[in-house]
């Protein structure tokens, strides 16, 4: 027998590789041979793989998924008895975390999406990672089924996914976009910064007039001529179905998102991250259709994104900082407000985004990509992703919700 390596050597990245090692192992005729068990292992030093051990199909080939470690070149094995073994190198990209998973949207509970640097689909069992092999970088994701699907990122991209295929779409923009929404998959709008808001009326993106340069980082309406934006130096702008005008917020503080219930009862969340005292600081704004009022503002704390079943049950995401003598150390932040005040609650992961199909099917991504966490109206539930669909993640650990 031998053993040959068909895929995934020479990648670069942090945290899970995005593509699987793939191995093939041949008879004494050179045929595949199936029902072979394939031992992978990483080298000291150069993270995990899962599973160890897997068996051969009826094509020959065995896989697994390759967590890094924190060593810059990293190597792993695949191992047949009697067949040799093959190597596998890595590299670690600067991030020390693994690649982040910046947002996160679904149809229903069954049918999710998560991008960053790779785009995640959950399908109600397993996330996997979906086809996205133009080395996108993706901030944000909004739909209006599993078949009509927008992601906005890096350098102006925007791409489509209509059920088959992710497309790209032009944007006319090398601006970064932060976020998307829509009112119907004719009527989206995407900002990003220098003040970017881009429309989309069903077949080309155009740009509109926002009348600000700062950074915008969140947008949200009830419909396509009632829509808020949020972003840098406190700034609120809204949009009536005809110009953009800037609302009074009160704050200098950058504004990360934006939700609401209706137009007179919306939420905006933000902070800012410093290095020297206090470390930031936390902000939660109402608006009632008259002023933004100040919720409540904390040290210590950046918030990014907001999402509620109602007005009565709404969850807010971020990273908060701690500090050990001259040291800053940056671990998640999660608060819910019950209509009367706002608490802390969930896991301490660092968080940038949460979306929910309902008060008690919620998820929540972040700044350790490989991490998604779930609440299913009694815990949340930390959920790993895989690098190939047939290839189960391992188990995530619950926490309590209060």
């Amino acid at each position: 027998m031998s053993i040959v390596m068909i895929s995934g050597d020479q990648q670069s990245g942090t945290g899970m590789l995005v593509f699987p090692l793939v191995v093939q192992v041949n008879d004494q005729l050179n045929r595949p041979a199936a029902n072979i068990s394939v031992d992978f292992a990483a080298e000291p030093g150069s993270g995990t793989v899962n599973p160890s051990r897997a068996t051969t199909g009826p094509n020959g080939q065995a896989k697994t998924c390759w967590t890094l470690g924190g060593m810059h070149v990293s190597t792993a094995t695949a191992k047949v008895a009697g067949a040799g073994s093959v190597t596998f190198t890595a590299y670690t990209t600067s991030s020390a975390l693994p690649a982040a998973t910046h947002g996160v949207w679904g149809q229903n509970g069954n049918d999710v999406f998560a991008v960053g640097a790779t785009i995640l689909h959950y399908d109600g069992a397993v996330w996997s990672r979906d086809t996205n092999r133009t080395g996108w970088s993706l901030d944000a994701v909004w739909g209006t089924s599993g078949r009509d699907v927008f992601a906005v990122g890096y350098l102006g991209v925007i791409v489509h996914y209509d059920g088959t295929a992710w497309l790209e779409q032009p944007s006319g923009t090398g601006r970064y976009l932060h976020e998307v929404w829509g009112a119907s998959t004719s009527d989206v709008f995407a900002v990003g910064d220098s003040g970017t808001i881009l429309h989309y009326e069903g077949t080309t993106w155009a740009k509109q007039t926002s009348g600000t340069v700062a950074n915008l980082h969140g947008v949200w309406g009830v419909s396509g001529s009632d829509v808020f934006a949020v972003g840098d130096n406190g700034t609120i702008l809204h949009y009536d179905g005809t110009t953009w005008s800037t609302q009074t917020s009160g704050t200098t503080l950058p504004l990360g998102g934006v939700w609401g219930m209706s137009g007179v009862d919306v939420f905006a969340v933000g902070g800012r991250f410093v290095t020297i005292p206090p470390y930031g600081g936390r902000i939660i704004l109402h608006y009632n259709g008259v002023d933004w009022v100040r919720q409540q503002d904390t040290a210590a704390v950046l918030l990014t994104a907001i999402w509620g079943a109602n007005n009565r049950d709404i969850y807010a995401v971020g990273t908060a900082f701690a500090t050990t003598g001259p040291q800053v150390d940056a671990f998640g932040t999660m608060v819910h407000y019950n209509g009367a005040s706002w608490a802390q609650v969930g896991p301490q992961f660092p968080l940038l985004h949460v979306w929910g199909a309902s008060a008690t099917d919620i998820f929540a991504v972040g700044v350790l990509g490989n991490v998604i966490l779930h609440y299913d109206g009694t815990n949340w539930v930390q959920q790993t992703w895989s690098c190939d669909p047939a290839i189960a993640p391992p188990a995530g650990a619950a926490f309590a919700l209060r």
